[in-house]
């Protein structure tokens, strides 16, 4: 006979996160790669591949790991869990537009471009993750 495990799942929201990041990471850099090379934008100090990859995929694990803390302890996580998302969302946007970056306005303009299209990207990458992690969805 075999026993079930009656703990918290902490396995599909962790692993959702890791998947939304992984396909966030792909659109991030497809989107810096084709931004840089139409505008020519050349500062890459602060966003370049090796952050954009350790940068969504951390962030979309942890905000795998914050539903799967809300599942334990709140009857209704989605909604908890895009309500604050989605908040954060809104907050890191308006930093990114917000973030003075050189004395070049033009440079400066095209940061901000660049930014606030990755926020935009990786803030709709964790607002998917519920998705993912109810008990019909057989993607993970």
């Amino acid at each position: 006979m075999e026993e079930r495990y009656a703990g918290p799942n902490v396995y599909r929201p962790v692993m959702a996160g890791l998947f939304v990041g992984i396909i966030a990471t792909v659109f991030n850099v497809f989107y810096d790669v084709m931004y840089r090379e139409s505008t020519g934008f050349e500062l890459s100090t602060i966003i370049n591949v090796s952050t954009l990859i350790f940068g969504t995929l951390l962030l979309t694990v942890f905000a795998g790991s914050i539903y799967a803390i809300l599942a334990q302890f709140i009857k209704r996580p989605a909604l908890v869990y895009i309500i604050i998302f989605g908040l954060l969302a809104i907050l890191c946007l308006r930093f990114a537009l917000h973030v003075y970056r050189t004395d070049d306005p033009l440079q400066n303009q095209e940061f901000h471009q660049l930014f606030a299209a990755i926020v935009i990207i990786t803030g709709v990458a964790t607002l998917c993750l519920p998705l993912l992690v109810r008990k019909g969805s057989n993607i993970i």
